[in-house]
């Protein structure tokens, strides 16, 4: 196969910043039917990747009270 990333790849793509509340990833995640996003810091630079999975998890524990509430 002589096709590239280039040929099939978007130059625009959704991503989160690290403050963003998890049920606005949520939100996105289920609206554009993806499983996961990545996560970029101020400068544009690839922080992490945070999945489906891992926001019920985080979301199931906050509501089991094992985390604390922000102040």
């Amino acid at each position: 196969m002589a096709r590239t990333v280039a040929d099939v790849a978007t130059a625009e793509f959704i991503y989160v910043e690290p403050a963003t509340k998890l049920t606005r990833v949520l939100q996105l995640i289920v609206e554009h039917r993806i499983k996961s996003l990545p996560v970029l810091d101020a400068e544009q630079r690839l922080a992490g990747i945070i999945s489906r999975d891992d926001i019920m998890c985080a979301l199931g524990a906050c509501a089991a009270g094992r985390f604390a509430a922000p102040k």
